[in-house]
C-alpha cells in the first residue's frame, strides 16, 4: 500500500526552492553591483569613483560614467603594467647610482704639473693629520717626505744615516713611523717612512711617492681628466656595466 505524501514536507520543499532562487538572484545582483563603478568629475575638476548611483550628488548624475567590468580589468592590467615599469625604472636608477659610487671610490683627483703627477696623501701621527701632495716617482725606491710638510705633526724622527741623491749629492735622512698613510682607497698602518730637509721650500710637492708603494698597486693616470684610476681592469668592467644600465629603457 503506497505511503501518503507528507503535505508538510512538500510545503517545506517549496519554500526551500523559493529561498534558493532568491539567494541566487541576490548573489547575481551583488556581483553585478560590485563590478560596477561610477565616475564623475566634481566642481574642482577632481575625478570621483563610487560604487552606487545613490552616492552621486544630483547635480553630477547627468555627467556620470559607468565603468563596466571589462574596463575594470583593463584598468587593473594597465595599473599593474605601470607599477612594474616604475619598479624596473627604480631598480635601474638604484643600480646606476651604486655603480657610480663604486667608480668614484676607484678615482683620485690629482694635479698635473709639467707632466708630473702630484697625488694627495693623508698621513696620521699620534692622532694628528697632515694633507700633503706627493710626486709619483717610479725612479725612487722608497717614499720620502719633506720635513717642513710635516711640521704640524710635531713628529719625533730618528736618524737613518745619509743618502745619495740625483746629481751625486749626499743628504741626511731621518725615519718616522706613522700611525697610518692613506693614498686613494688604500690605507697602510704603522708604516715607517723617510724624511729629508726640503732644499726648495715652497715647491709644488711635499715628497716622493716611491716604488715601495707603487709596485704593490695597479693604477692608470687619466691626464685629460686629471685623475688616477685604481684597478683599471675592474674600473673598465664597471664602466661597461654602467653604460649598459644607462641604455636600458
Amino acid at each position: 500500500m503506497p505511503k501518503k505524501k507528507c503535505r508538510r514536507c512538500q510545503q517545506i520543499r517549496v519554500v526551500a526552492i523559493v529561498f534558493s532562487m532568491v539567494a541566487i538572484l541576490l548573489l547575481m545582483m551583488m556581483g553585478k553591483s560590485q563590478a560596477e563603478v561610477y565616475k564623475y568629475t566634481d566642481e574642482n575638476g577632481k575625478q570621483v569613483f563610487v560604487g552606487s548611483l545613490s552616492q552621486i550628488p544630483q547635480k553630477y548624475k547627468k555627467k556620470t560614467e559607468l565603468n563596466k567590468p571589462s574596463d575594470e580589468v583593463s584598468n587593473s592590467s594597465n595599473f599593474s603594467a605601470k607599477n612594474e615599469k616604475a619598479s624596473n625604472s627604480l631598480k635601474a636608477r638604484s643600480k646606476i647610482r651604486r655603480l657610480e659610487r663604486l667608480m668614484a671610490q676607484m678615482e683620485t683627483p690629482v694635479k698635473i704639473v709639467r707632466n708630473q703627477v702630484l697625488i694627495p696623501v693623508l698621513v696620521t701621527y699620534h692622532g694628528k693629520e697632515a694633507n700633503v701632495h706627493m710626486l709619483m716617482d717610479t725612479g725612487a725606491s722608497g717614499t720620502v717626505f719633506h720635513r717642513d710638510a710635516l711640521a704640524r705633526l710635531e713628529a719625533a724622527s730618528q736618524s737613518a744615516g745619509y743618502a745619495r741623491v740625483a746629481g751625486g749629492g749626499i743628504i741626511r735622512v731621518s725615519s718616522i713611523e706613522f700611525d697610518r698613510i692613506k693614498v686613494g682607497p688604500y690605507k697602510a698602518k704603522n708604516i715607517r717612512s723617510f724624511i729629508i730637509d726640503n732644499k726648495s721650500p715652497g715647491g709644488t710637492f711635499d715628497g716622493l711617492l716611491g716604488m715601495d708603494f707603487l709596485m704593490n698597486v695597479k693604477y692608470e693616470v687619466d691626464y685629460q681628466r686629471q685623475v688616477i684610476i685604481w684597478n683599471p681592469e675592474g674600473y673598465k668592467e664597471m664602466e661597461e656595466r654602467l653604460k649598459e644600465a644607462q641604455s636600458t629603457p
